[in-house]
């Protein structure tokens, strides 16, 4: 069996504030897993963070928070998240120019 010199890449994949929340894990390309949160949270339609979806994923792929390397979401979030009641206010960084 080849060993690999490299980590591998993990993306965790997010839709969350808006109907059914879910979260999905790749490791090197490949779908490890992908679950709703009301699967686990017993809240049909849930518009929550998925939480529990991805403490599940991570805990299945025995993998950490730590062990992300990207997080991928399925709007363009400075868009959707700033017009979602659910969200904080959205942060600028201002020009020091």
């Amino acid at each position: 069996m080849a060993t690999m010199d490299r980590a591998p890449s993990v993306i965790l994949g997010l839709c969350s504030f808006t109907h059914d929340s879910s979260a999905a894990l790749l490791v090197d390309g490949e779908l490890i897993g992908f679950v709703e949160e009301e699967r686990l949270s017993q809240h049909k339609h849930t518009k929550d963070y998925p939480g529990h979806a991805v403490e599940w994923l991570l805990d299945e792929a025995r993998l950490t928070a730590a062990d992300v390397d990207a997080v991928a979401y399925n709007f363009q979030p400075a868009h959707y998240l700033a017009e979602s009641p659910a969200a904080p206010a959205p942060v600028s960084v201002a020009d020091d120019a």
